[in-house]
């Protein structure tokens, strides 16, 4: 019975085992260095070929023009108040700051912590029957033809 001779390293194959730790250091400077460069080539290399970045105009209907954050505030409407006649109630008011296409939202507030069911006119008064409870309460703002609005005027007649 013959048994194997021991495996031994081969002159071609050298043994395996831990890389000394100067050559660990020395491949991640390389590799560092290596990232440098190709960074900085990277930046660089459109301004050595002569081409630079160019950007297209925009089509002046894309360019934003800046505008006084005032400007977007609507008034609210004022002088808001209710004369009783008949059982109706006659609510008027004025636009302090008219624009062409302004239109009033208004409501018939039937609670203070309540929403009102909102209408739209284009004159500055409504008619609305008198509350029986004696207290007719309406809730107005301007709204533009641009979609901005005011914050509600709230008036109520006895």
């Amino acid at each position: 019975v013959f048994a194997a001779p021991p495996a031994a390293a081969s002159p071609t194959q050298p043994a395996q085992g831990p890389r000394p730790r100067r050559a660990v250091w020395w491949t991640l400077a390389a590799s560092a260095v290596l990232v440098v460069v190709a960074v900085v080539v990277g930046v660089s290399l459109p301004g050595l070929l002569g081409s630079t970045p160019r950007s297209s105009p925009q089509p002046e209907e894309t360019i934003v023009r800046p505008q006084d954050p005032g400007a977007a505030i609507v008034a609210p409407p004022a002088d808001l108040a209710g004369a009783v006649v008949d059982g109706q109630v006659t609510f008027t008011w004025t636009n302090p700051d008219p624009h062409e296409g302004d239109r009033y939202v208004w409501g018939v507030v039937t609670r203070a912590d309540a929403e009102p069911d909102l209408d739209s006119v284009d004159a500055p008064t409504v008619t609305v029957p008198a509350d029986p409870s004696g207290t007719t309460c309406v809730e107005v703002l301007v709204r533009r033809a641009n979609g901005g609005s005011s914050e509600p005027a709230r008036s109520c007649a006895p």
